[in-house]
């Protein structure tokens, strides 16, 4: 096989290309909507009794529970995704693929554990009523997937690894005992590495999935600079019972990238060049709102419900360009001949997510040990039109347990999740292999056609997260 380098190529390659960067990186399924060891054993019910510096992401009014000359924490999460996907067998496939004579067989994300570690700083600076502080963290997620090269799912995704990276600055500020506001600024960097293979043929010879024919494409990019705000409020109306707000401001996504491509070995491809560079993706990523209710005894325990929206429905599709435009060309396609890209947008269509959690503590032993649990549930974001591997989406149960020992000025916050998220058998699937000879058109008006680029995510997909959190803090 011969590699090229280029940032934006044919055009329905880099739809395959868009519509695996958008869906493996922003679906509700990868980012979980909870973080942080302490959190988590709460079961992510965090809005109201946030008590470290990750208050920063669930609600910077709560720092004031921080409030000392000198704070920190350190946490570090390990996430593992098992996930399995068994694709709905193909008739033509199992006739012509002696690997998948007695049907395709179930995948498994062989991804492993991700490390997710976060720091955070933050002082008074000795001043009365406020709190300030600055972190680095990124969401808790799926973060390694990773599928056979020549797999039943290999059109949709081989492996994918994108990194996301907050850099928060905080303040916080608490005028009377009963009331507290905070504000957090954003800054965010996007960046993945992800590959998946696409279909060549060209409808003279071979078949629709004959493997070789397929090209394997791997895409680099990086988006630096994103900035969004978080806004939190906290108040007691009464001894016991308090309540809590956040609102987390959209984000606009704009990545640079390069794409690397296999292309087959087949003498029918032998003459093709590209021309050009560089690609930019833009997307939207959505705002969101928690919102919680709390009753606590001080030093003995407390019961804390909240509920999180995230607007996931801003998210409706990729725009794919060239950068510049008009700088990316095709030469000597066969059956085309030379292809100058336009820009072009994907259609995504997620959904509004919502999550439900309920989290408990009780101190067994004042003011050194507390035990700690709750229960979480997330409604799924992906349709079934859109569902792949990439996502491996869908509604969420979680259980999480922790324990916490203080002893000085110093915490230790130990916590364990698991996650089911419910078997989803699709059967009405619109996502087909992409072969750069046929476009949508031709899917709208030939549907029965034989040979056309197959539908490729039909069939079961079952998941579930394990997680081991620890934070440390301190306090002084």
């Amino acid at each position: 096989m011969r590699t090229l380098s280029f940032g934006r190529g044919f055009s329905f390659w880099l739809i395959a290309v868009g519509i695996f960067w958008s869906q493996s990186l922003w679906a509700g399924g990868l980012v979980l909507p909870f973080r942080g060891a302490r959190a988590m054993s709460h079961g992510g019910a965090f809005v109201v009794s946030a008590d470290n510096l990750n208050s920063m992401w669930y609600n910077p009014a709560t720092l004031f529970r921080s409030s000392s000359w000198i704070a920190a924490t350190v946490d570090i999460g390990l996430l593992k995704l098992d996930g399995e996907f068994r694709r709905a067998d193909n008739a033509l496939v199992i006739a012509r693929d002696p690997q998948f004579q007695n049907g395709f067989n179930t995948v498994k994300n062989s991804g492993g554990w991700f490390f997710d570690p976060a720091f955070a700083v933050g002082s008074n600076f000795t001043l009365k009523n406020f709190m300030f502080a600055f972190g680095v963290y990124g969401p808790y997620a799926s973060a390694k997937l990773k599928f056979p090269e020549n797999g039943p799912q290999r059109y949709s995704l081989i492996e994918a690894e994108p990194t996301i990276a907050n850099f928060q600055l905080t303040a916080s500020w608490r005028p009377i005992k009963q009331f507290s506001i905070g504000v957090g600024l954003l800054l965010t960097n996007f960046s993945f590495r992800q590959d998946m293979k696409v279909s060549t043929y060209p409808g003279i010879f071979g078949w629709a999935e004959d493997q070789t024919l397929d090209a394997l494409i791997r895409l680099k990019a990086k988006d630096n600079f994103n900035f969004g705000a978080i806004i939190g409020l906290w108040g007691s109306p009464v001894k016991g019972l308090e309540l809590g707000f956040t609102y987390q401001t959209p984000i606009n996504i704009s990545a640079k990238g390069t794409l690397k491509l296999q292309i087959p070995s087949n003498y029918f491809y032998e003459d093709t060049t590209i021309e050009g560079q560089t690609v930019t993706f833009k997307t939207k990523l959505p705002q969101s709102i928690r919102a919680g209710i709390r009753y606590v005894m001080e030093g003995v325990f407390d019961i804390e419900f909240n509920y999180m929206w995230e607007q996931w429905s801003r998210h409706k599709s990729v725009v794919i360009s060239p950068s510049p435009q008009g700088s990316i060309l095709f030469k000597n396609v066969p059956g085309i001949g030379d292809y100058l890209i336009k820009p072009f947008t994907i259609d995504e269509d997620f959904r509004d997510s919502h999550s439900f959690h309920l989290g408990a503590s009780y101190v067994v032993w004042r003011p050194y040990l507390e035990l700690r649990a709750g229960y979480f549930f997330e409604t799924r974001s992906v349709p079934d039109r859109t569902m792949t591997v990439n996502t491996l989406n869908n509604h969420k149960h979680g259980i999480t347990v922790g324990i916490s020992a203080k002893y000085w000025k110093f915490r230790l916050d130990v916590s364990y999740a698991h996650i089911i998220v419910i078997s989803r058998n699709v059967t009405t699937s619109e996502k087909r292999q992409v072969n750069p000879l046929y476009d949508e058109d031709t899917f709208d008006n030939y549907k029965d056609v034989d040979g056309l680029p197959t539908i490729v995510a039909n069939g079961k997909y079952s998941m579930r997260y394990n997680i081991v959190a620890m934070a440390l803090s301190f306090v002084y």
